[in-house]
């Protein structure tokens, strides 16, 4: 059964009711705006109307031109592809619907049993559209209730299949924790046993490197003491002897060093003049006297290093009666300081009674 709206004006509602009665005769659903209930909200209703409808009629008179609301209508319906059927019942064709075949109704007859066949092809379209459809909801659903069984015997499958190998992951995993147990706890008694050894060693050795250092310290000390007090003794009692001849001996090593770089200068001067015949020579007696110098540089490093490591004993209450002789061999040369000369501290300075 098709669904027919049609559009009219109200000052041709007599003709419109006609034309219903005889649609709803010839087996056809029929809206008209007649059937809005007071209170609904008439333009949403209309519309709602339009876009349920299969086509809709349009009684074209003079009054329906001019209203503003049949234009609305018939334009909403093109717009949203709804058939149109025109119907001429008084003045001229609309302009919209020039192009377009309308039926003449101005003697106020109803339309033609063509015009009925047109309404009830639109209803078998309309019907068999909807059949197709819900063919292919029908195909669709059945299609996905495949795919869903399909899907849901594959995922069961995979579940249990998934479950096998969890249960067989665990199994080995298990098998695999108790047997990783077994060795660590093997490895840990094993490594307790060697730390305990390993310990025992080490606290023995211990123990015996402390024995041998406390008797090598012991030894050590005592040799020290020994070697101090055989120094000491040598030392005091070479100390006058030396402090008498260091004064000379000093003197005697400055001239002799004077006179040494006054030779070596004079041999370098020749030297140049001479250096391609005499350059081994040269050489030579530099050797010579590097060693000499370096021997005599040691020997008095050892000589100061010697005095520093004796204890000295200074009375300094008696300084004003005092002669005070450095190791440099220089007299009087200071009286609290370090020496004028050899910048020596007062503790490598040597008294000696007036």
């Amino acid at each position: 059964m098709a669904d027919i709206f049609i559009s009219y004006s109200r000052k041709d509602q007599n003709y419109v009711r006609e034309l219903a009665v005889y649609l709803k005769n010839e087996g056809l659903s029929v809206w008209i705006d007649d059937r809005i209930d007071h209170g609904d909200r008439w333009w949403q209703t209309i519309v709602a109307n339009i876009r349920k409808c299969d086509a809709m009629i349009v009684v074209m008179t003079p009054e329906s031109e001019k209203t503003d609301w049949v234009e609305r209508e018939y334009f909403f319906a093109d717009k949203i592809k709804k058939p149109l059927f025109p119907l001429l019942l008084k003045g001229n064709c609309f302009p919209f619907f020039i192009n377009q075949q309308y039926h003449n109704v101005r003697d106020g007859s109803m339309p033609p049993k063509k015009f009925i066949a047109s309404l009830n092809r639109l209803a078998w379209q309309r019907n068999e559209e909807e059949r197709k459809q819900k063919e292919g909801e029908a195909n669709r659903k059945a299609d996905e209730e495949k795919r869903r069984k399909k899907e849901e015997d594959l995922k069961r499958k995979a579940e249990e299949e998934l479950k096998k190998k969890e249960a067989e992951a665990k199994r080995k995993a298990e098998e695999e924790r108790k047997k990783r147990e077994i060795e660590a706890k093997r490895k840990a008694e094993d490594e307790r046993k060697l730390k305990e050894e390993e310990q025992k060693r080490i606290e023995a050795e211990r123990k015996a490197e402390e024995e041998r250092k406390r008797k090598e310290a012991e030894a050590e000390r005592k040799t020290v003491e020994e070697r101090q007090r055989a120094r000491l003794e040598e030392i005091e009692r070479k100390a006058e002897e030396e402090r008498k001849q260091r004064a000379d001996e000093e003197r005697r090593i400055l001239d002799a060093e004077a006179k040494q770089v006054a030779e070596m200068r004079r041999k370098m001067w020749e030297a140049e003049a001479k250096r391609e015949a005499d350059s081994k020579r040269k050489a030579e007696d530099e050797r010579k006297l590097k060693e000499v110098e370096a021997k005599r540089k040691a020997d008095e490093a050892k000589r100061r290093k010697e005095w520093e490591t004796v204890p000295k004993i200074i009375d300094y209450s008696k300084k004003k009666e005092t002669e005070w002789i450095c190791v440099c061999g220089t007299r009087n040369p200071m009286t609290l300081g370090n020496c004028s000369k050899c910048n020596l501290n007062k503790r490598n300075v040597i008294s000696r009674p007036k």
